[in-house]
């Protein structure tokens, strides 16, 4: 009977010089990956949320495209790893995670897109930028995944384990290059919108409001060029498995960032409408107001004036917080300037 050997005892590469191979207690990006991973999945799972319930009445494509990217992402987490370098399940942990990466990347860019055509009243030109965005992460996306299943499945007549002779290393030249063109797709999600809310008729403490609600997209330009920094190193690293680790995390996290940037004026509505606009919160709000007002008078002032200007006060105030329920709304009555 032929001896089976314990691959988890084999190495995935030969130890630099001077160390040997340490199958007890190594150096593992597992907890750091899972953290980080868990913690944007969640805040991804609680902003949609709040987008579904608030457009439950009226969901659209954004709405449904955002859902279904949120659920590639929570699969991506739920995949089950392997300690071991050289079995099917290695193999089948490289391909499926990074096809789920690439189209739910492809569905929470799209949704960002159908957002703007939502949110703002566009002219022809807009429009042509946000389809051509579309049809860019369309392409981009979808010969990512053609990629993949080129290097990373098994031919006719193999098997899983067969693909780990080498061919699974995606040429470098093609993770770079996408890498690159995904960070100037961030930055033009970015600043796609920000022509248009310049030139929006309303207060300028609205538009600033409605700038810092889509600014959470610097999060995910971040974690693109992180990303791109990281495919660039990997050509001269010692071990690729190691940087590979950080790759997924800085993948994972551009998702969940995309898909927390699309449910963002949903979420700002559903806590203006449930927290910031509650009866606790305003009554709070009021008599902090009341509060302070009353140290800026003189106690002889006549009681109705000073009931007024706190009354005027304290209308200022919730005025503030109004403004957050446009942003929020997902079909804004908002128009561009003519001008």
């Amino acid at each position: 009977m032929a001896t089976l050997m314990n691959l988890c005892e084999i190495p995935a590469a030969l130890s630099p010089e001077g160390y040997g191979s340490n199958f007890v207690n190594p150096a593992s990006m597992a907890p750091a990956l899972i953290g980080v991973i868990a913690v944007t999945t969640l805040w991804a799972i609680v902003f949609t949320t709040a987008r579904i319930y608030m457009n439950s009445r009226k969901l659209g494509w954004a709405d449904w495209l955002n859902l279904i990217a949120l659920l590639h992402s929570i699969s991506i987490l739920g995949i089950e790893g392997t300690p071991c370098f050289f079995d099917a399940k290695y193999a089948q942990g490289i391909y499926i995670p990074a096809v789920l990466l690439q189209t739910g990347a492809f569905f929470a860019k799209a949704s960002i897109f159908l957002l703007y055509l939502q949110l703002f009243t566009v002219r022809r030109p807009m429009r042509i930028a946000i389809y051509a965005g579309i049809t860019f992460s369309f392409l981009l996306y979808g010969v990512g995944v053609a990629v993949a299943t080129y290097y990373e499945t098994p031919r006719a007549g193999e098997k899983w384990t067969d693909v780990l002779d080498g061919r699974t290393l995606i040429p470098l030249p093609w993770w770079q290059a996408q890498s690159a063109l995904s960070v100037a797709l961030d930055v033009y999600i970015f600043i796609l919108p920000l022509p248009v809310v310049t030139k929006l008729k309303m207060p300028l403490q609205k538009r600033i409001q409605l700038v810092a609600v889509f600014s959470l997209a610097l999060g995910g330009i971040a974690s693109s060029i992180a990303s791109l920094v990281e495919r660039i190193q990997i050509a001269h690293a010692y071990d690729q498995t190691w940087i590979s680790a950080i790759l997924s995390l800085c993948s994972a996290v551009e998702l969940n960032v995309a898909i927390i940037v699309g449910s963002a004026p949903a979420f700002a509505g559903f806590a203006r409408s449930y927290f910031i606009d509650s009866t606790v919160v305003r009554r709070l709000l009021s008599s902090i107001s009341l509060t302070s007002k009353a140290k800026l008078y003189d106690s002889e002032a006549p009681l109705e004036y000073q009931k007024n200007t706190n009354e005027n006060h304290s209308a200022k105030i919730y005025h503030q917080y109004y403004e957050l329920n446009d942003v929020g709304t997902v079909r804004m009555e908002l128009k561009p300037d003519e001008k």
